[in-house]
């Protein structure tokens, strides 16, 4: 993908914004929107949002469970009834 064929000022994205939106429709290219010629927004199509939100989801969820893996590697563990017994204390239950 070249990023730089999907480059658009603002104003030119909002006089021709149905015929861009079609582009980013049939390539799935995102479009890039500049303010005085500095980027300031990217427009993508839902689809490629959606990747993006659960890419992004994925990546939160590895990075969670690398963290667990280290906290039992490391001894940080606690047996089940550790575990309600703390929170039957801290909760008043």
């Amino acid at each position: 993908m070249d990023a730089s064929k999907d480059i658009y000022s603002l104003t030119e994205f909002e006089h021709n914004s149905s015929a861009l939106i079609k582009q980013l429709q049939e390539t799935g290219h995102p479009l890039i929107l500049t303010v005085d010629g500095t980027a300031q927004a990217v427009v993508l199509n839902a689809k490629a949002y959606q990747q993006l939100v659960e890419l992004a989801e994925r990546a939160r969820s590895l990075t969670s469970i690398q963290k667990s893996l280290e906290d039992i590697e490391q001894g940080k563990t606690q047996s089940i009834e550790q575990a309600l017994e703390a929170l039957g204390n801290k909760y008043g239950v």
